[in-house]
């Protein structure tokens, strides 16, 4: 029955990715072993990523149009169930062919978490209980990232496929809360809106919205270097430490109870109009020293990996809300998804780069997400004064 208080509805949609982030945090640790387990390389690893994130370019500016055309939650259920079925093709794979065949079918309609950003969106009232929900809302990642690879690393032990038949299982339970509980957010649904043939059609006119694109240049940056460190992540603490599925998984869920911490604790401070611009700021330089200390001693590394955790999940809302704010109602489903192709061709771009460079030397991916995080550092200070500016409320 679909849940009518803003509350609830905020409810439905953190639980519903709160279950959506415990199927892909439960694989994270265990991808590596369980590519390798069929005689594949770092490349192979690397490449699936990034052909997930190439779909989900393609898609996820098309899905952000149909939603505005069609409503959030139908493109959102088509969303959830791709995930359920390229997990399962994943899970019975028994050839290279079939791991990327999963991941395609995943990345084609790769739309989970942009619509859900466009439900709490069109739920806000304002600006102030926009920001709040994003904070809430990367919380359940921090929580998701707590429980899954601790639930991998003993699903591991049993068998190296069966973390992949659960993440499956919880894409299921996520469709069937979704379906019954969540209730069709967008009030400005146009039903006479033209879908463009072309996929990259929405990405090309939203880009062209000059108060857009500056802070479109840093996201794209700031996910070029989360998407090399994503990628190379756990094979970096298995090739360097030594580590394996379980000992991966303690390291994530150590960096989601800080990310939690931050969400719940750190936002609250970062977070205030008078100093969201110098936060916004400081916050990009500090990660890309927390990129460098993670090659170093791993004292230092310590040090790094609770910088890089608080600065990029700070960056994420502030960023996130920064896009929000340059448009109008109407146009958020499209920029979202935008937003998440942006992302998606990033990775798919930061890993592919990032095998490569592992291969040649294991700190190589961590200059170079350092590199593109300096780069948005200097961008985000020439745009100071011009559009790269906390814009007005237009919820």
């Amino acid at each position: 029955m679909p849940l009518k208080n803003n509350k609830s509805k905020i409810g439905v949609i953190l639980f519903a990715n709160l279950i959506n982030v415990l199927g892909f945090s439960i694989v994270i640790p265990v991808m590596p072993f369980y590519v390798e387990s069929m005689g594949l390389n770092p490349i192979v690893i690397t490449s699936l990523f990034s052909l997930f994130a190439f779909c989900s370019f393609l898609s996820a500016p098309y899905l952000g149009s149909m939603s505005e055309k069609y409503g959030r939650k139908p493109i959102l259920l088509l969303s959830i169930l791709s995930s359920f079925v390229g997990w399962v093709v994943f899970a019975l794979a028994k050839s290279p062919m079939f791991l990327f065949l999963g991941r395609a079918i995943d990345g084609l309609a790769a739309g989970n978490f942009t619509i859900m950003q466009n439900v709490i969106g069109d739920i806000a009232t304002d600006r102030k209980e926009r920001v709040k929900y994003f904070g809430m809302f990367g919380a359940t990642f921090g929580i998701g990232f707590i429980i899954g690879p601790a639930l991998g690393g003993v699903l591991s032990r049993i068998s190296l496929s069966l973390p992949f038949y659960v993440v499956a299982a919880l894409s299921f339970l996520s469709l069937l809360i979704t379906a019954y509980f969540l209730p069709e957010s967008h009030k400005h649904m146009d039903r006479s809106r033209r879908l463009d043939v072309n996929p990259l059609a929405p990405t090309l006119r939203v880009l062209k919205d000059k108060k857009v694109q500056p802070v479109m240049l840093v996201w794209f940056l700031f996910m070029m270097a989360l998407g090399g460190i994503q990628a190379i992540g756990s094979l970096y603490l298995k090739n360097k430490y030594g580590f394996d599925a379980t000992g991966i998984s303690i390291i994530m869920i150590s960096t989601s109870v800080l990310m939690i911490a931050n969400q719940m604790i750190g936002m609250k401070i970062w977070i205030h109009e008078r100093r969201e611009r110098f936060v916004e700021k400081a916050f990009i330089f500090f990660l890309s020293f927390a990129y460098l200390f993670l090659t170093l001693h791993w004292l230092v590394a310590i040090v790094g990996l609770f910088v890089q955790v608080i600065a990029e999940g700070t960056l994420r809302a502030l960023l996130s809300d920064r896009m929000f704010a340059d448009v109008g109602p109407q146009e958020r489903g499209e920029l979202v998804g935008v937003q998440g192709s942006v992302m998606s061709i990033a990775s798919a771009i930061a890993a592919s780069a990032a095998g490569y460079l592992f291969i040649i030397n294991n700190n190589y991916p961590f200059y170079m997400s350092a590199g593109f995080i300096l780069i948005a550092a200097f961008l985000a200070l020439r745009f100071k004064g011009r559009t790269y500016n906390p814009a007005p409320d237009m919820a």
